[in-house]
């Protein structure tokens, strides 16, 4: 499965969650050691908000 698949299981626009994801990995210079954080259905309330990475969750 994709990951925009996967966002979208998961109420998430997959390019906003992508957008998100590159930021993260441009504050550490690399990608992130632990994923599980970044992983669509771990993303927080206020994160998915910031990024406008809501359909149809309800957030």
């Amino acid at each position: 499965m994709s990951i925009f698949q996967t966002a979208a299981m998961h109420g998430l626009n997959g390019e906003a969650y992508l957008r998100y994801y590159f930021d993260e990995c441009a504050k550490n210079g690399e990608p992130p050691t632990n994923l599980e954080t970044l992983l669509p259905w771990n993303i927080p309330e206020n994160v998915a908000k910031k990024y406008s990475m809501c359909l149809g969750r309800a957030i």
